[in-house]
């Protein structure tokens, strides 16, 4: 069963990685989104991308590209995030 509910996804996270004997805390920015809508069985995927250089959001399907003002999905299929 596939979960449909709306999440707004964390513009930065940080994340302590191990670096030898010491623990390093790293973050990461989202920079995109793919979003599967439909079911297990097939559907339609969408893309939603942050422009690294102007930080502006767009989310792009077959017949649009829409400026978003922030990340959010109901049908998160991969979050990608870019080391900072």
């Amino acid at each position: 069963m596939k979960d449909n509910s709306e999440i707004r996804c964390n513009d930065k996270i940080t994340i302590s990685e191990k670096v030898g004997t010491t623990s390093v805390a790293v973050r990461y920015k989202l920079m995109a989104i793919v979003e599967q809508l439909g079911n297990y069985e097939g559907g339609h995927y969408v893309f939603q991308g942050r422009d690294d250089k102007s930080g502006s959001i767009f989310r792009c399907n077959d017949t649009s590209i829409v400026r978003k003002g922030v990340f959010t999905s109901a049908n998160a299929y991969l979050l990608v995030y870019k080391r900072l």
